[in-house]
């Protein structure tokens, strides 16, 4: 049995040592205190409908709604921006439950001007039970908003910044919240600008039987939402742990300029145009939200 430290050297030499039987001293530390991390779901899947968690993950990073709503299972934008639920147009949007009745140009700058940091998750309802309107046969998205859970004064501060290597774009805003006893009220702000820029090149060709017509077009524009900042104002009082009473009042305004211009060259034979048409649409926009809730 060997105890204490002695030192073995090896060298060439000598490339073997026998030590004999060593004894190993069993030593135990206590740790204070061991902290779990789990990751959240980015998406879930409960029995009438798909989550996609928002708050706390990665999708909350500097994106706007529609951002997130291209990405989710089942979704789909066409080159109009008008959104589909697996394949079916007319699909209804809800905020925290409540009916949207909007214009689907107005929805779209509506996503467009609301940044992810103040959602929580985004509910994707492709079968709606008996307890919504026929409205929502297509399916619904409801977007839920985030809800104060701290106790007293709080508040946070965001900003964000964009380049698609043509335009600038980001998002600065700021939330108070203010929660004591059974009362809890908020204040929202924020200020974005958001573009986008479409470039394309499209080969088409028309057979009737006689004649070969080749049309040849290049597509290019960008638009830009600017808007003054968006307020979300309201309060509610907890009447139970299941029940709560409250109001909310939410404007958006913003404005949107799209700039879009075609050349197209027509002829019977490729590269051999005999017509050249120019198409310039510009498009101003103000949608404007003014929405007030009670629950």
């Amino acid at each position: 049995m060997i105890r204490g430290n002695i030192p073995v050297l090896l060298s060439e030499a000598q490339p073997e040592a026998r030590l004999g039987t060593v004894t190993l001293r069993q030593t135990a530390t206590n740790l204070k205190e061991v902290t779990v991390t789990a990751l959240r779901p980015t998406i879930t899947q409960e029995a009438d409908k798909l989550v996609v968690s928002i708050e706390g993950t990665a999708l909350a990073a500097g994106r706007t709604v529609f951002d997130v709503l291209t990405k989710s299972p089942g979704v789909f934008v066409d080159q109009d921006g008008n959104i589909q639920l697996n394949g079916r147009s007319g699909v209804t949007f809800m905020l925290d439950g409540k009916l949207t009745y909007l214009l689907a140009s107005d929805l779209r700058n509506l996503l467009q001007s609301m940044s992810v940091e103040n959602i929580r998750n985004i509910e994707i309802i492709t079968s709606p039970s008996a307890k919504f309107d026929a409205e929502g046969a297509s399916g619904i998205l409801n977007i839920n908003l985030r809800k104060n859970e701290l106790r007293g004064v709080n508040g946070s501060v965001f900003g964000t910044g964009t380049y698609n290597f043509k335009q600038w774009g980001g998002t600065v805003g700021g939330n108070v919240n203010y929660k004591a006893g059974k009362w809890n009220s908020f204040l929202s702000l924020e200020h974005l600008k958001r573009a986008y820029n479409l470039d394309g090149t499209f080969t088409r060709v028309f057979y009737n039987g006689q004649q070969t017509t080749y049309y040849d077009q290049e597509a290019y524009g960008k638009s830009k939402n600017l808007g003054p900042p968006n307020l979300r104002l309201g309060t509610d009082f907890t009447l139970n742990g299941r029940h709560s009473i409250g109001t909310m009042v939410y404007f958006n305004q913003n404005k949107r300029w799209e700039d879009f211009n075609t050349a197209t060259l027509i002829g019977n034979q490729p590269q051999h145009p005999q017509q050249f048409i120019t198409a310039h649409n510009y498009l101003v926009n103000t949608p404007q939200t003014q929405e007030q809730q009670f629950r």
